[in-house]
């Protein structure tokens, strides 16, 4: 089902703490694909079919036009985000080579006007649309482009249970190595892993690696703490397991809105996955937030920042703080002057997470940082990666010291 048009395409997102790529694109709102391990999905309050939100064609375009070329002096966070030329990432809330792209073309118009403009962009997406005529040509005009496509597995007999038919692991494959012949950079996203079901990562990596893929981010299947019964159901039957109790048999952590199994038991997985991607010729982004200082390059677990055009990825953020003190004392002081966007985020955040709301302060990046910063334990605070904990201890500016825990730090370097 088509609905009204998606009134907010671009946005600060709210991972920005932990991401950096924190710049979101969307050309639509919704996603026909309906995989059933899909956050979007378990959480959708209407039955039948998704709703599909088209974004404004011309959005993209007007911004980048406001900035570069009327060279605006007055804008907003976006807008100064822009000027930066901080990354944009297309495919967050939607997938933007879904069916709905056949007939409304949102994302060609997005593509285009970042084109025009050799505007750094790196596109999420499971569809074969993207190495079509006349995306394809674009993305090979394109400077500063990353197309990173995603699967749980590469096989398609595994994927079926859980995946749609129109976005076989076999076709993804397909995709990624006629990308990659046309000199496009690509990278994947096994993004879930699923316990007993995907491949081992001996043997993902080398066929990722065979079609042309540069790098790929690894993360476990995280489950909605909301119970849909009929994607339950769906899940189960399809599988034959029932996947939320193995989650509670492995004793799965509740992460805000997740059950996630507990870092002891990823760990050494995560760490395979690593290994035989160095093995393949790749490098390696870890997704899983509490240990995405295992990646290759700091540009959180995209790799974005392998390339040329992704300097100004997003550094004020507290991944970046705890992966360039890894093994040391961890202080605010080590992002402070990394640059940020002025004015307030707050508008682009949900209501939960204003900080205008809850302190009385205007919502700058920094003023979450901060507040970030200093609550020990909550979701992407410094202890929230794995092997950091907090001391007792502040520094001049009032900012909490954070360090290792001697005994997790020696399983990464095992």
């Amino acid at each position: 089902m088509i609905a009204k048009r998606y009134s907010t395409p671009i946005g600060f997102s709210s991972l920005f703490a932990f991401c950096g790529l924190p710049l979101r694109l969307d050309s639509y709102k919704g996603c026909a694909f309906q995989c059933s391990y899909c956050f979007a999905r378990a959480r959708e309050s209407v039955g039948g079919a998704p709703q599909i939100k088209p974004a404004d064609p011309g959005m993209l375009a007007r911004n980048l036009r406001r900035v570069f070329i009327d060279k605006r002096e007055r804008l907003s966070v976006i807008g100064r985000c822009l000027e930066h030329r901080m990354p944009l990432h297309l495919g967050g809330m939607g997938d933007p080579f879904q069916p709905a792209e056949h007939r409304f073309g949102i994302t060609l118009s997005y593509l285009k006007a970042a084109a025009e403009f050799q505007y750094p962009i790196v596109i999420s997406t499971r569809g074969e649309l993207v190495a079509e005529s006349p995306y394809l040509n674009i993305l090979k005009d394109h400077k500063s482009v990353v197309v990173r496509l995603s699967l749980s597995t590469t096989e398609d007999r595994r994927s079926s249970p859980i995946e749609r038919n129109e976005v076989r692991p076999s076709v993804i494959l397909r995709t990624m190595e006629k990308l990659s012949s046309a000199g496009i950079r690509v990278t994947a996203r096994w993004q879930p892993y699923v316990p007993g079901l995907s491949e081992d990562p001996e043997t993902f990596a080398p066929r990722v690696a065979n079609v042309g893929c540069r790098q790929y981010s690894f993360e476990f299947l995280r489950l909605p703490r909301e119970r849909n019964p009929q994607l339950i159901q769906g899940f189960i039957k399809a599988t034959g397991e029932d996947i939320y109790g193995n989650y509670n048999n492995f004793g799965a952590l509740h992460r805000v809105r997740e059950y996630i199994l507990p870092p002891e038991l990823r760990l050494p997985l995560i760490l395979r996955a690593r290994a035989a991607a160095h093995s393949s010729g790749m490098r390696f982004g870890s997704a899983d937030n509490d240990f995405q200082y295992l990646s290759d390059n700091a540009c959180c677990c995209s790799g974005a920042d392998e390339f040329p055009g992704f300097e100004k990825f997003f550094r004020h953020q507290i991944a970046y703080a705890v992966r360039k003190n890894f093994g040391g004392r961890i202080e605010y002081s080590s992002i402070a002057k990394e640059w940020t966007p002025p004015g307030s985020i707050d508008r682009y955040l949900n209501s939960g997470r204003r900080v205008s709301s809850k302190t009385g302060e205007t919502g700058t990046v920094q003023e979450h940082m901060a507040l970030r910063w200093n609550s020990s334990k909550l979701e992407g605070a410094p202890d929230s990666f794995f092997g950091v904990e907090a001391t007792d201890e502040y520094t001049s500016d009032k900012m909490r010291v954070y360090k290792w825990n001697p005994e997790k730090l020696s399983r990464m370097r095992s």
